[in-house]
């Protein structure tokens, strides 16, 4: 089943195409997509600023968002989508 988001008056903030959406922190949500399994992060719009291309997203704090590729490296990167720190 995919999830999506309504608004209050019943239409949808983000259309159903995700497995899974966590929670929104800093207007930004990390996201499962179906089709290959990998994950990325979102907007509120539903918009993306990191493709579904890695195997985990989790919030950290602030508007930090801690990032593992498939090779097990790992990245933090902010809100807007900028890379605060990647491992060699």
């Amino acid at each position: 089943a995919k999830q999506r988001l309504w608004k209050n008056e019943g239409e949808f903030i983000i259309p159903p195409q995700f497995k899974k959406v966590e929670k929104f922190h800093a207007d930004c949500a990390p996201v499962l997509d179906g089709r290959n399994h990998k994950c990325g992060l979102i907007n509120t719009k539903g918009e993306f600023i990191l493709e579904p291309c890695f195997s985990e997203i989790k919030y950290c704090s602030a508007d930090i968002y801690k990032v593992i590729d498939n090779q097990k490296k790992l990245y933090y990167i902010n809100s807007l989508g900028n890379w605060i720190y990647k491992t060699e």
